[in-house]
């Protein structure tokens, strides 16, 4: 009996890690992820940079597209991926860093690639690819990157990927007319993203409690919005209000076991 109950709970034990009974609850700045699976710290293509911070969990839709991802990545002699933050153990709000990365749906993957030494994980691991003045990528953006960009992009689940602005215009101009600029839709400039992408994916079928973000908007976001990060702002005589800090909205009550505000 010892032995047959070692083998089962070893079976549970599995079928946890693998997240087979994981759910998405809420959204992505306002949810938790109920039975995660976990990214092994270390793959055959790809390493979780700060492995003591404990955010390596996520939908088993995320977990598979990161081992793909980097799989494609290393084939195609980019490299070996560089992973930074996916979801905490249940998700939810995080203490520091992200308002995102609550439902498991979200990872932060660097440009930069390579395998790090272990004395090195935990530091800061960062590539800018992006001008001091913002208005355009450096000479560390090369093919790597944007063909790293465009694998990512290029997979059903994935909804956005947000960079910064200047990554997103170098990306449009690298993509000829003549060529597939579909994907480029869901390439979405965002402030910071100067030396990693934010890869968010849609909800999985199987979590009917996951809530849709809108949908991008149609074309390739080439044109008058992409140019509209790089207007100088708007002067203005009126005085700024101050503004009052919005209160944050109570947790789905399927995370609120995990969470107390």
């Amino acid at each position: 009996m010892d032995l047959l109950r070692k083998v089962f709970l070893a079976a549970a034990v599995s079928l946890v890690s693998s997240g087979a009974f994981s759910e998405v609850v809420g959204s992505y700045s306002n949810g938790c992820i109920i039975d995660p699976a976990v990214l092994p710290l270390e793959g055959r293509n790809y390493q979780v940079t700060r492995p003591q911070i404990d955010r390596n969990y996520g939908d088993p839709t995320l977990i598979r597209f990161i081992e793909t991802l980097s799989a494609e990545a290393q084939r195609k002699g980019i490299g070996s991926v560089q992973v930074g933050d996916l979801s905490a153990s249940h998700g939810g709000p995080m203490r520091n860093g992200h308002a995102s990365h609550q439902s498991g749906l979200d990872v932060d993957l660097s440009l930069k690639f390579g395998r790090l030494p272990k004395k090195s994980l935990g530091t800061t691991s960062f590539l800018d690819v992006v001008s001091k003045d913002g208005k355009s990528v450096n000479s560390n953006f090369t093919w790597k990157q944007l063909e790293f960009i465009r694998l990512a992009a290029s997979h059903d689940e994935v909804e956005r990927i947000f960079v910064s602005p200047a990554i997103k215009k170098s990306i449009c101009e690298y993509t000829g007319q003549g060529e597939d600029r579909s994907f480029l839709s869901k390439i979405r400039p965002w402030f910071g993203h100067r030396g990693h992408i934010h890869v968010r994916l849609r909800c999985p079928e199987s979590s009917p409690f996951c809530e849709k973000q809108k949908s991008v908007p149609e074309g390739d976001g080439c044109g008058e919005e992409l140019m509209s990060w790089f207007e100088p702002p708007k002067k203005t005589d009126r005085p700024a209000r101050p503004q009052k800090k919005a209160a944050k909205p109570p947790l789905p009550k399927r995370c609120q076991t995990f969470f107390v505000r």
